[in-house]
Order: structure tokens, then sequence, then C-alpha cells
């Protein structure tokens, strides 16, 4: 073993008397590493951002309404805010997909997060409609998860006819889907069976049950439709992408810190057991023992992690989702 920082202070001193048993093994926990170097300490708020409904808002928290808690923070002489995942939940596009921690992919965005105060739509009348419909969903003293999202994939889908070709078109989202093509052309084709096959499972897509990049190209060349699909889930991840990365970009310049939030494992009907199942054993379920808050213990169905299968490939899916994590967050 090498030291890598001695500890600042005296030495400890663990009082095992009462535990010299045979077999007995005596673990200590919470200690905390006395060391100068983290000497740091901050003040903070953690919500979810769907929490953060404002007058602006289309009925949920979004990523512009996150600027307005990172002015509060300000205001209130704070210094971090940690948030709930952000990440994509939709498998069957009801209330069911509003749990955070159930991601279908550990890089794409929830579109819910979408703020689309700044992409107004040409067509006033429109506008003005979406408008009066996001007010009334304001006034709900409680989040009505399916009429956002109806309200929202609306939107965006008129949003995508307006301004599609435009922003497919650009220098901007031709340099973002290079960068994050390995896990946008999958998390695209899948949008597209999920929703015209009528479920997330894709053990119940027939020939599109195993992932093959090859023939998922060839639908995309040969079947307009899914291309243009595809488009718009491609659209709304670049458009989504520069809110947050932007959010960021804000909570610096205010002398705030952005706190990301990482599921302990991922949707079994995710995009990433479609495309790396060897990365998980699938015929096992995570939860939690019972304790004080659930006395029967808790079964997420979140398959365990395969550690030797990732050991192998040197923890590449690990690093991946760590890098795409720091796009947006300082911790």
């Amino acid at each position: 073993l090498k030291a890598i920082h001695w500890e600042d202070g005296g030495n400890r001193t663990l009082y095992v008397d009462k535990v010299r048993r045979v077999n007995c093994v005596l673990v200590e926990m919470g200690l905390v590493f006395h060391y100068h170097s983290f000497a740091y300490k901050g003040t903070g708020t953690a919500i979810p951002v769907f929490s953060l409904r404002s007058e602006d808002s289309f009925g949920i928290g979004d990523f512009l309404d996150l600027r307005k808690m990172i002015d509060w923070a300000v205001l209130t002489r704070q210094q971090l805010i940690q948030v709930l995942p952000l990440n994509d939940t939709t498998t069957t596009h009801t209330w069911k997909d509003s749990y955070p921690y159930s991601a279908i992919s550990i890089y794409a965005l929830n579109p819910m997060y979408l703020g689309y105060g700044t992409l107004p739509l040409n067509d006033k009348k429109k506008q003005n409609a979406y408008i009066n419909r996001a007010k009334e969903l304001n006034k709900l003293p409680q989040l009505d998860y399916e009429k956002v999202l109806r309200l929202k994939t609306d939107y965006g889908k008129d949003l995508f006819a307006q301004n599609g070709n435009e922003v497919l078109a650009s220098d901007e989202y031709r340099a973002f889907y290079r960068q994050n093509e390995s896990w946008l052309f999958p998390y695209a084709c899948y949008c597209y069976l999920r929703d015209s096959l009528g479920t997330a499972e894709f053990c119940q897509w027939g020939e599109f049950s195993v992932f093959r990049y090859d023939q998922l190209e060839h639908l995309l060349k040969t079947n307009p439709g899914a291309k243009q699909v595809a488009d718009y889930y491609c659209f709304l991840q670049f458009l989504l992408h520069q809110q947050l990365y932007e959010t960021k970009e804000y909570a610096h310049q205010k002398g705030v810190v952005l706190k990301g939030d990482i599921p302990i494992g991922i949707n079994r009907s995710s995009i990433d057991a479609w495309t790396t199942p060897y990365l998980f054993n699938m015929n096992t379920q995570t939860g939690a023992p019972p304790d004080d808050f659930s006395i029967y213990g808790q079964n997420w169905s979140f398959p365990t992690y395969n550690w030797h299968a990732m050991a192998q490939e040197d923890f590449t899916w690990w690093k991946n989702r760590f890098k795409k994590m720091a796009d947006y967050f300082d911790a």
C-alpha cells in the first residue's frame, strides 16, 4: 500500500476491548478524513427540478426555472444546489415515468425539463393557445404529469416542425451529434421503436429485440417516418444540452456549484440494457432491506451490475457516464 496523504491531527484510537472475540470484525463507519485541502464548506439546497415551477413554466419546473433557483441561492448567500437525476425516464408516456431514478439512458436528458420560454413559435395564435394551457397547469396545487407531458410533447413537435431543419443543418448541432453519436443514435432508435411498437420492453420488439447498429442504420435510411422521429428526439436532446450547459455556466458566473445525482441502477427496459446487456445481471433485481422507512424492504427491480464484465472493459461504461455528468455538474 502507498500512503497518498497523511491525515492531519493526532493518531486515532479505536476501542476494541468489547469485541475481542474469535471471528469478529469491527467496522468503524462515518469517519471523516482530516486534511487541510478538504476544508471547503458551503451551504446549499437539494431540490428536484420538477418542483421549481414558476409563472413562466409549462406546468413543471424546467432548466430555465433552475436559473431562477440559482438567483435565489445567491440572494440567500448559498453556494450549492443539488438536483435529483435529470435523465430521460420515458417508458409508458404516463405518470409512471415521473420517478427520476428509473432512467432509460445514462446520457439522455428528460424532455420534460426543456424550457420553452426562450423557444417561441412564430404562429402567435398557436403560441398563445399553448401559454393559456400552461397557465392552467401552473394553477394546479399539484403537478398533473400526464397533462404536462401532452402539452410539452405537442409544443415540442410544433417547434421541431418550425425549426427542425434549420437546427439539424447547423454546425453546432452537427458537432453535438458527432461528439455524442455513440449514445444518441441508439437513443433515437429506441424512442422510435418504443413509440411505434407501443412498449419499451425491447424483448417484445421482434427483429429489433437485440441491438444491431447496421440493422438500425438501414431502418432509418429506408424508412422516412422512422428517420423523422429519430431526428425529432435528437433535436430535443440538442436543445436540452444547450439549456443545461448554459445553466451550468450561469451558475458559475454567480458563484454557485451545481451538484448532480446518479441513480443506483438502470431501468431493465433501458437503452443500456438493450445495447450492453452483458454489463448487467438481467436475472437479478436490486432493492433495500427492511428499515425505518420500509418495514418490508424495497424491490427497485433494477438489474445488478456485472462488475467482472465491467472490469474487463476497464470500467469504460462508468468513465463515460461520469464524463457526461461533468458536462453539466461540478460534483
